[in-house]
């Protein structure tokens, strides 16, 4: 298993130097089988599953929510 931190960036100006400061804001898990999830600390006992992003098809109908997986997806663990 592979660890990531997942950050942000808070910058700041201390005596005319301009600063940064980085939070810790979760963790980006990557199984040995190459899986990728995610933890993120504002949201405990909760996994975010990352999947690699399905081309987009041109079907002349609304394509707001194109980019969220399907309940028929063979790829969803659930």
């Amino acid at each position: 298993m592979d660890y990531k931190d997942i950050c942000t960036k808070r910058e700041y100006e201390q005596n005319g130097e301009k600063k940064a400061k980085w939070f810790k804001v979760g963790t980006l898990k990557t199984t040995n089988e190459g899986k990728m999830f995610i933890e993120i600390n504002l949201l405990p006992d909760t996994s975010l599953y990352v999947f690699p992003q399905k081309p987009r098809e041109n079907t002349g109908q609304d394509t707001t929510n194109d980019n969220e997986p399907q309940d028929n997806d063979p790829n969803l663990p659930f």
